[in-house]
């Protein structure tokens, strides 16, 4: 049996031992390494530890001639030689399930992680305004991962903004949008940002029209083809676009002069308010005719809603309005909820409107009960009766007749007239 002070030093030899593969493995670990060198430092380390374990076995508790020189060298070094060497095969089978936690602690896990573009060195040059050093990191970045959407959309826009070269920008675009692997979120990005350049900094309304239906065809049903129906109805034409280029011409109007001095009835016929539906300057005959060709453009409707009721004074006409944008299928629930909250605004302006106004926030939280939506419409229903009070026509108060000069009377007789009173 080995005596105490051997066990002691084993001891001791064996706590200077861990404490140097501790500080070892933490050095190692705080460095960057490739998963290849990674997997094999993880391996070396194992086997290290458990080759000193059973040195230290074989050191303390096998018999005193087993402890010599000769034997360590030429019957224990083969044996260490090739568990070292079959390590790979049988230590993950014997202990890789219950000590991977552990050891992964020590060496990061055998995760490797997937490599991924880095382009913080080319949005920190954006912004200090080297943009050619800017897209210079950027293509570094896109010959090791060609097909990156971010990296392109990035590319584009230092080459539109920064450098001034659009025609480079759109044709990148193209590219991101003809990738097989692009998804319709990342070509409803390019096509969306390939419109509005074609719109605002060529000038070409065709191209940027051809670029939202591009969309709608390859986005169908999502609300980003949404979004493009509506930019496409509200697309200017060329005559607009240039009348946006020239400058504005202010027109100063003339007004008679001397306004208090005229005879009555004589007033200008330019000021008097609109009165009827032949004032509104054919803007609902131009929306009706916009929306026989663009029958969902949401913010057409709204303004015809208006005029029928601010110019016209029809609230039916407006009510129906209201209704149709209501049933839309493609609107959002928020956009929804918006049309019923006018649609009752609309309601309490009438006379006897808060039954109905009820009706129409009834219908939010039955379409879109346990929203938000839905508790604004009950907090607007206990509050309908002050609400339309609000809204309501402020009330005339009218004053009576009474005798002026009431100060001056002369009742009693003691006063004397000045009006009497003799020079």
């Amino acid at each position: 049996m080995p005596s105490t002070a051997s066990i002691a030093g084993g001891f001791i030899l064996g706590l200077v031992w861990i404490g140097l593969t501790f500080l070892l493995v933490r050095q190692l670990a705080s460095r960057r390494w490739s998963s290849t060198t990674a997997s094999v430092a993880r391996q070396f380390i194992i086997a290290l530890l458990v080759v000193t374990g059973i040195l230290m076995v074989l050191r303390f508790f096998i018999p005193a001639v087993l402890r010599d020189t000769w034997v360590l060298v030429f019957f224990l070094a083969p044996c260490v030689i090739g568990i070292m060497i079959m390590m790979p095969w049988w230590l993950p089978r014997l202990v890789g399930r219950g000590m991977s936690p552990l050891l992964g602690a020590y060496t990061g896990g055998d995760e490797t992680e997937e490599p991924k573009p880095f382009y913080a060195r080319a949005v920190a040059y954006r912004k200090r305004g080297n943009a050619t050093e800017a897209l210079a990191e950027v293509e570094a970045q896109l010959s090791r991962f060609p097909d990156d959407a971010p990296g392109l959309m990035l590319m584009a826009e230092l080459k539109a903004n920064e450098l001034n070269d659009v025609p480079g920008a759109l044709s990148i675009l193209d590219h991101l949008v003809e990738r097989p692997a692009c998804s319709p979120e990342e070509a409803a990005l390019a096509l969306q940002q390939k419109s509005a350049w074609e719109l605002e900094r060529l000038k070409d309304v065709d191209a940027a029209r051809h670029s939202l239906e591009r969309l709608i065809e390859r986005c169908p049903g999502t609300q980003a083809a949404l979004t493009a129906r509506q930019q496409l109805a509200r697309l200017p034409s060329e005559a607009t676009l240039e009348s946006r280029e020239t400058p504005r011409k202010i027109v100063v109007v003339h007004h008679p002069e001397r306004v208090g001095l005229l005879p009555e009835g004589n007033t200008n016929a330019a000021s008097q308010p609109s009165t009827g539906p032949e004032d509104d300057g054919g803007e609902a005959e131009r929306l009706v005719r916009h929306l026989e060709q663009f029958p969902d453009d949401w913010t057409a409707l709204e303004q015809l809603a208006d005029i029928y009721e601010r110019k016209w004074n029809r609230r039916d006409l407006a009510t129906d309005v209201w209704e149709k944008l209501i049933q839309l299928t493609t609107a959002t629930p928020r956009q929804t909820a918006q049309w019923l909250n006018l649609l009752a605004d609309l309601q309490l302006r009438s006379p006897n409107g808060a039954g109905a106004a009820r009706l129409t926030l009834e219908r939010i939280g039955q379409r879109f009960p346990g929203t938000p939506w839905a508790e604004q419409a009950e907090s607007r229903i206990r509050l309908l009766g002050l609400d339309q009070r609000a809204k309501a026509a402020p009330r005339v108060i009218r004053l009576g007749t009474y005798e002026q000069n009431i100060g001056l009377k002369r009742g009693d007789a003691s006063i004397p007239d000045p009006s009497k009173s003799v020079s």
